[in-house]
């Protein structure tokens, strides 16, 4: 128990850097409209959509 605490501890803290920098290059979108995806086309207009927004 110890062990998993302590390595999933590290683990985070080693991956929250990384986080932040793909937070800063990326964009936002809602849980509601990721449920309205239901074709490769709906995700290639919703990330489109993300991007007009974010610029």
């Amino acid at each position: 128990d110890d062990f998993i605490r302590y390595t999933y501890g590290r683990a985070l803290a080693h991956r929250q850097p990384l986080y932040a920098a793909m937070a800063r290059h990326g964009v936002t979108v809602t849980a509601e409209e990721v449920a309205q995806v239901a074709t490769c086309e709906d995700l290639t207009d919703l990330i489109a959509t993300a991007l007009d927004r974010a610029n």
